[in-house]
């Protein structure tokens, strides 16, 4: 977060292509893909977690 802005991020290719992400500039990011929106825009965050077995 900075001031009234949130960093989403996603790590699917075609999701973030249609979604308007870049790809992350950073070499240890590699396969991210980012985008900075308001945080006004935002109505509900939520984490999917998948449990490694």
């Amino acid at each position: 977060m900075k001031e009234n802005q949130l960093l989403l991020g996603e790590g699917d290719f075609f999701i973030a292509k249609e979604m308007g992400f870049l790809p992350s500039e950073l070499p240890w990011e590699r396969g991210l893909y980012k985008k900075w929106v308001l945080s006004r825009d935002v109505q509900g965050v939520w984490e999917e977690r998948t449990l490694l077995e």
